[in-house]
């Protein structure tokens, strides 16, 4: 990319190298009819025929596979919200997409001409400015949300096996990271050994490291069901011998593929052991937008700060009770008023009308705010798997009806924060007064996760 004489040598060996693979039906010397009427799968193996090559023949587009394995497997330890994962897909993608480029480039530049040339140095240079302005945008996406996480970060490393009193992360989110994961050692693999194609063969088992992994993932999330387990193990050997029996690959490369598949399965299994982490994980893969890629697949607490909203100190009791009791997976949030700043705005304060029910609204909102950051205080918001109950009580004499419309201050909140799992049975109903004159009282019962602990 520097030199152009370098860049001439380095491609030309690259060219060497395709000869050697004819099953790749590389097509340096078609006639235009061939590329006219090519069908869909004659495309795709040709699209597979130019991803080989630049794999096999650019050293630094490997090492980028490599990294990319070490990026996706940060992503799934920091649990990273759908559209932050997105960020980083498309910086990968931009990346891979130079790197294609830049190689047709150098491959037509060197077809053209074997001498140096001024004009065929500026294409070359430009192409290379390419990959340079992508992996330079690949550099800022992952410094944006991987500071971003930072607090996350310093907690890996506190690293357990899952526990089987514990749900393991989702299967779906399992698998395709396996999978993707997979996909890259296994080219990586065939690159080294400059054996085998994509699709056939190689040095890596790819059919067998897939059975392979779908047996571990069989027997972690059937909890080592025996007869399950034991099935799902022979059809695992059954692909494993069928590939040596077809002389597709030799028994050593069967190993490997069954080897890499088992070790990177009980690497995914692996996720932090604190409260904090694992009610991230288990809040992450229960949001059921997560897979449809919805981007309001958010925990509780980003949805917080987007709304720009800070968790205030949990109100102090104003008589003999505590504010929140915890029984099994439940929490108790006793009855909590608008309280800001420790007193109640007077706007808060009253009998509510027909006019004043909308001010009634945000009170009931500041109210449920209060709640949560005594939820905050105890457990940490993340650790809610949904909400129960809501009690609302509205100061109100018998002629006012509107109730619900106030108490869905607090209810429609909730839903913004916590989506689909905020959503609650409720009471709403009229109180002819309550403590310190508010408009209106709130109280929750929330369900946490299992792994949650103060």
């Amino acid at each position: 990319m520097n030199d152009y004489s370098e860049d001439k040598n380095i491609e030309t060996d690259g060219m060497i190298e395709e000869t050697e693979h004819k099953e790749n039906d590389y097509l340096f010397t078609s006639t235009s009819g061939e590329h006219k009427n090519r069908s869909l799968g004659q495309s795709l193996k040709m699209a597979f025929a130019g991803l080989t090559h630049v794999v096999w023949t650019q050293k630094h587009v490997r090492t980028q596979l490599l990294i990319i394995i070490l990026v996706l497997m940060l992503c799934y330890a920091l649990r990273l919200s759908v559209i932050n994962v997105l960020f980083v897909i498309s910086a990968i993608v931009l990346v891979i997409i130079a790197e294609l480029f830049n190689t047709a480039i150098e491959v037509v530049v060197n077809m053209i001409t074997m001498k140096y040339d001024p004009r065929a140095k500026i294409a070359k240079d430009v192409a290379a400015a390419g990959v340079l302005m992508a992996s330079f945008y690949s550099i800022f996406v992952g410094f944006g949300i991987f500071l971003g996480n930072i607090d996350i970060v310093k907690s890996i490393g506190d690293f357990s096996l899952v526990k089987w009193g514990i749900d393991p992360p989702s299967p779906i989110v399992v698998l395709v990271l396996a999978f993707s994961v997979l996909t890259l050692i296994v080219i990586l693999g065939k690159a080294k050994k400059n054996h085998g194609s994509i699709l056939k063969g190689g040095a890596i088992s790819a059919h067998t490291a897939v059975a392979f992994m779908l047996f571990v993932a069989i027997a972690i999330y059937s909890k080592l069901h025996l007869p399950v387990t034991i099935m799902a193990l022979l059809l695992a050997l059954l692909v494993a011998q069928s590939r040596v029996e077809g002389r597709i690959h030799t028994v050593r490369e069967v190993i490997w593929g069954a080897l890499v598949a088992i070790i990177l399965m009980a690497l995914l299994m692996l996720f932090p052991s604190s409260a904090k982490a694992n009610s991230y994980d288990e809040n992450f893969l229960s949001c059921p937008s997560n897979i449809c890629g919805v981007i309001n697949c958010m925990l509780p607490s980003e949805n917080l700060a987007e709304m720009g909203i800070i968790l205030p100190t949990p109100p102090t009791p104003i008589a003999s009770y505590v504010p929140a009791v915890r029984s099994g997976n439940l929490l108790y949030i006793s009855g909590q008023l608008p309280l800001v700043d420790g007193a109640i705005p007077e706007q808060y304060i009253g009998l509510v009308n027909n006019d004043t029910a909308p001010i009634a609204a945000m009170a009931a909102t500041q109210a449920v705010i209060n709640a949560l950051s005594i939820i905050e205080n105890e457990v940490g918001v993340d650790c809610v798997k949904r909400i129960v109950r809501l009690n609302g009580y509205v100061n109100s004499d018998h002629e006012f009806t509107l109730q619900p419309m106030v108490i869905n201050g607090a209810s429609d909140f909730l839903v913004r924060i916590f989506g689909e799992a905020g959503k609650h049975t409720r009471v709403a109903v009229s109180a002819p007064s309550l403590p310190l004159g508010s408009v209106v009282e709130i109280d929750l019962i929330v369900e946490l996760y299992e792994s949650c602990q103060k």
